[in-house]
């Protein structure tokens, strides 16, 4: 069994430290930014022959936090590591994951192709967007969920007749689980998507889709029916920016 080496850039560091490591197995990784704006990473520990993890969630600012992983993935490779394998508790790209609209690009598995091509051994990933995307990668994926985890906080609640809800049929074998879990039944939610007020009308055909804005965003107006007077509990992968929520709950 070879040692382990743990690395993360800034938006992980406070993440890094509440893993059950050995003592010394976290390590930094320096990341420095020229006159010209380019960066370069250095990882502060040694690497070779070494099972190296590095940390890093694609959140906001995505491009230069993925730059970023690219880089330690690059350094990682020429310090000789034995093996590496990406941890990602967040896959922002996971989202696009289908040709929905003509002259399209498919980042999710561009991205998967970039991180295998730059030294990925292994990716360990957090509640992908949808099933698929775990085939994007052509190296071994552990994709990890918290069903369980949420199931045994949600046990300490009366759930005698409570039903699981989901806003739409994208992933229902994860609501099937959860609810199975609980020991409640499920059931799709029904949501009418509707062209934004005041919408652009002049892009393209992607732009001009009902349910979506400038920016590429869902606007839905939830209308669940999970039955008169019936406790709801209700999954979704992810929320962005979160508004058919808010509406469900209000209603």
């Amino acid at each position: 069994m070879h040692d382990i080496a743990v690395f993360s850039a800034a938006p992980s560091r406070a993440g890094r430290r509440d893993l059950h490591l050995p003592g010394d197995s976290a390590a930094p990784g320096a990341v420095q930014r020229f006159a010209n704006d380019c960066l370069e990473v250095q990882l502060q520990a040694n690497c070779r022959e070494r099972d190296v993890f590095l940390i890093q969630p694609l959140v906001p600012p995505v491009q230069e936090h993925l730059v970023e992983l690219l880089l330690m993935l690059d350094a990682a490779k020429g310090a000789s590591a034995a093996r590496t394998t990406v941890v990602m508790p967040h896959y922002a790209y996971a989202r696009s994951d289908k040709k929905d609209a003509p002259r399209i690009s498919i980042g999710g598995r561009l991205v998967a192709d970039l991180m295998v091509a730059a030294g990925a051994n292994r990716v360990l990933a957090l509640t992908l967007h949808s099933p698929q995307v775990h085939g994007f990668f052509s190296v071994p994926v552990d994709h990890l969920h918290a069903l369980r985890e949420l199931a045994e906080h949600f046990r300490g609640y009366d759930l005698g007749n409570s039903v699981v809800v989901s806003p739409d049929l994208v992933t229902p074998r994860r609501r099937a689980a959860f609810a199975r879990l609980l020991g409640c039944r499920w059931r799709p939610g029904e949501a009418a998507v509707r062209r934004r007020p005041g919408g652009d009308q002049r892009g393209d055909r992607r732009r001009d889709r009902p349910g979506r804005d400038r920016a590429g965003r869902r606007d839905r107006q939830g209308q669940y029916r999970p039955g008169a007077a019936r406790p709801a509990a209700r999954t979704q992968g992810r929320l962005d920016p979160g508004g058919l929520y808010a509406r469900a709950v209000r209603q």
